[in-house]
C-alpha cells in the first residue's frame, strides 16, 4: 500500500448515517444505515450487502417506522437573477 493510500485509509470512519433516494417520484429516507465516511470530504461508501439491503427494503414495501413532511421549494422559479451589492472604496478625504 503506498502512502496516499495509507492517507486515505485514515481518513475514513465506520458510521450511521441516514439515506435518502427518490424513486417514481416519491423519496424514502433510511436511518442508521452503516457507512465508512470520509471525514476530508463527507463522501459516503457502501458496502454491496448494505446497497442491495437498501434496494430491498424499499422494494418490499414494507410499513415505514414513521412519516415525514418535507417542503419543497423550486430554486428556477426564485428570482433567477442574483444582484450583489458591491460596495464602492471610500474616497480619502484629503484636506
Amino acid at each position: 500500500m503506498t502512502g496516499d493510500q495509507n492517507n486515505q485509509q485514515e481518513d475514513v470512519v465506520e458510521k450511521r448515517v441516514t439515506y435518502t433516494i427518490k424513486s417514481d417520484s416519491k423519496f424514502f429516507v433510511v436511518e442508521n444505515v452503516p457507512a465508512r465516511l470520509n471525514k476530508e470530504t463527507g463522501e459516503q461508501f457502501f458496502s454491496p450487502k448494505t446497497v442491495e439491503h437498501l434496494h430491498q427494503i424499499i422494494l418490499d414495501g414494507r410499513t415505514p417506522d414513521r412519516l415525514i413532511e418535507t417542503p419543497v421549494y423550486n430554486y428556477v422559479a426564485q428570482d433567477s437573477v442574483v444582484h450583489l451589492d458591491i460596495a464602492e472604496p471610500e474616497k480619502s478625504h484629503e484636506s
